[in-house]
């Protein structure tokens, strides 16, 4: 038997978005003689994402809002995969695993946001949820640019 060749690591990057070092805490998928690399976050929670709805479209008649459950879920679904991303941004570790989890969880609280504001529209607890997200990523970044900037060498006039 002849020894399989190695798989050579495809990036594509809207499948990736990653830069070279944070490529270890992708997925790589077999893809004929290529490893394809995969956000783990966004693998997970475009899944869960769809599985969620699926489901909730299956079970549409025995799935009606639960105002705490829910609130609960849209909110603490979030704020794990918001917390892990902003601490990766900022140069903390985030392995493929908490990825997996967080992004999962991030779906399913979509999933069930996106469900009740399809189902009853207007869906403010989606407006808040997403709120949320934006305000934690704009935060993030406003605190990545300030320290780049503090730590950038300073010119002599």
């Amino acid at each position: 038997m002849r020894p399989e060749a190695p798989r050579r690591l495809l990036c594509v990057l809207g499948l990736t978005h990653a830069s070279d070092a944070s490529v270890a805490r992708c997925l790589h998928l077999p893809v004929g003689p290529w490893r394809v690399a995969v956000c783990a976050r966004c693998a997970a929670l475009y899944s869960a994402l769809l599985l969620i709805v699926a489901l909730q479209l299956a079970l549409r008649a025995r799935l009606g809002p639960q105002p705490l459950p829910d609130a609960a879920l849209a909110l603490g679904g979030a704020a794990p995969a918001l917390l892990d991303w902003g601490s990766a941004r900022l140069g903390g570790r985030s392995g493929r695993g908490r990825r997996l989890w967080t992004g999962g969880l991030l779906g399913l609280a979509l999933g069930r946001t996106l469900f009740l504001h399809w189902r009853d529209p207007p869906g403010e607890l989606l407006a808040i949820q997403l709120a949320l997200l934006l305000t934690g990523g704009a935060t993030v970044e406003r605190l990545r640019r300030r320290r780049r900037e503090r730590d950038a060498p300073q010119g002599r006039d």
